[in-house]
């Protein structure tokens, strides 16, 4: 389950700076691809899709504001495996809570790892080194804007990445 972002022209530079210096390893996820991933749920059986979609049905939340800016990798320390941007919101924390919330009463179990607000924006077939990413874009502004949708969809990955499609979408109101 993710948030969708409307405002990317400022997160190109980063995404061509990838392409460009990383283009045999890396694996940048399209601008219209881009989202906050707010629960992932790996495979799960149609039951289960199902669930969710009720889940999401039951959600109160309203729009919000969200600013990202500056970069972050996974692992934290190190060698690379993901390059994300920061996300912040006081909010994106209150709705991720709703929505476990929503999910539990489902039937859906609780998420076991802590919840870390990010944009994922490329991942690299081996850990790499990222250090002239970070001195070039750690204090970049790349978005601020209000948030007002919810989307639940399946992610089936291929060779050229992932390929994401809405299963559902709620307004936040």
């Amino acid at each position: 389950m993710a948030v969708p972002l409307k405002s990317l022209e400022k997160m190109y530079p980063l995404l061509e700076q990838i392409n460009r210096e990383y283009e045999k390893t890396a694996k940048v996820v399209p601008p219209d691809q881009i989202h906050i991933t707010l629960r992932f749920f790996g495979d799960i059986d149609e039951t289960s899709a199902t669930r969710i979609s009720q889940a999401m049905e039951k959600i109160e939340f309203q729009p919000f504001r969200v600013r990202a800016e500056s970069v972050g990798q996974f692992p934290s320390k190190g060698l690379a495996n993901v390059l994300y941007v920061k996300v912040y919101s006081p909010e994106i924390y209150m709705l991720e809570k709703t929505v476990n919330k929503a999910l539990f009463l489902e039937g859906i179990p609780e998420e076991k790892k802590p919840f870390v607000p990010h944009i994922t924006v490329s991942r690299f077939r081996k850990p790499t080194d990222l250090k002239n990413i970070m001195v070039r874009f750690g204090n970049e502004k790349f978005t601020d804007e209000i948030c007002n949708r919810l989307i639940f969809f399946k992610s089936e990955l291929t060779s050229g990445g992932p390929h994401y499609e809405i299963m559902k979408e709620i307004q936040l109101k």
